[in-house]
C-alpha cells in the first residue's frame, strides 16, 4: 500500500511604491513552497479460525498474526 501527498503554495507579491530599498516599486516577487511525502507499507496478515460444538455448547477460537513495516520519505 502506498500513500503519496503533494502540496504547492505560490504567492505573488506586488511591491508598493512606498517600499524601501532594495525593492523596486511596481515589481512582482514570486514565492513558491513545495512539500511532498511518500509512505509505503509492506506487510501482510494471516489467520485461522475454529469452532467446536457439543450439544447446545460451542467454543470459538481465532488467531491472527499481522506483520509489516512502513517506510516514510
Amino acid at each position: 500500500m502506498q500513500l503519496n501527498e503533494k502540496l504547492a503554495i505560490t504567492e505573488n507579491i506586488t511591491v508598493l511604491p512606498t517600499a524601501p530599498a532594495p525593492f523596486v516599486p511596481g515589481s512582482t516577487i514570486v514565492v513558491t513552497d513545495r512539500f511532498e511525502t511518500r509512505n509505503s507499507f509492506y506487510g501482510g496478515q494471516i489467520g485461522a479460525r475454529a469452532e467446536w460444538w457439543r450439544g447446545a455448547w460451542f467454543t470459538n477460537v481465532r488467531g491472527t498474526l499481522a506483520l509489516g513495516d512502513t517506510h516514510q520519505q
